[in-house]
Formats: C-alpha cells, structure tokens, sequence
C-alpha cells in the first residue's frame, strides 16, 4: 500500500509540472528542428547560445562576448548588425550624433 500512494504522489507530482521543455538539457524545440535536418537551431532563452545540429542531435554552442546568434545569417554578428527573433533580440538604436557647423566655429574663433 505504501508503494502504491508513493507511486501515486509521484505521478500527480509529475502531472502538476508543467509540460516538458527540455530532454537531456536540450530544448525540445531545438531537437526537433536537428531531427527535420536544420544546420543550426536558436535558444530561445539566451541570445548569445545557438545549437549546431549534428546528425540529427544539437549540440550548444555559443557566440563570443558582445556578440549575438543571427539566424537569418546563420552566424554571430556583433550586437548592432544582429536580429534574433526567437529569443527577441533587436539592436540597440544608436545615438543621434550633432554635426559640429564649421560657419559657427570660424565665428567663434573670429570675434576672439
């Protein structure tokens, strides 16, 4: 009887978890892309990991610092040229910069 509750309270505990999103540390979605014979998969968590697919099984990899996986690019690409969907990255929009007029500046030295 004592083996019947404690298999029991596991299987409703297994029930209340959730669906499964990952088998064997790997994203599901990132197994079933390799498996239908994608080269690379993105992370969805992380911007900066990607998964090679290697004979149909992904294999995490990640992009050097400051850089993110572009998958529309299929590489890393630094942080102002990168768009990554899947894991809702877009790139920072630079500052405006102020052209420096040269008329003002000759007035300026001018009057001095």
């Amino acid at each position: 009887m004592k083996l019947f509750l404690l298999v029991s309270a596991a299987c409703l505990s297994m029930a209340y978890a959730g669906p499964m999103s990952k088998r064997l540390g790997v994203p599901l979605t990132a197994e079933l892309e390799c498996r239908e014979g994608a080269n690379f998969s993105s992370d969805a968590n992380d911007c900066q990991h990607f998964y090679i697919c290697d004979h149909g099984w992904p294999k995490l990899s990640r992009c050097a610092s400051d850089s993110i996986w572009s998958p529309a690019h299929s590489r890393c690409l630094n942080k102002f040229e990168a768009v990554n969907e899947v894991c809702g990255y877009q790139p920072p929009v630079p500052l405006p910069t102020v052209p420096i007029e040269e008329a003002s500046l000759g007035e300026h030295s001018a009057s001095k």
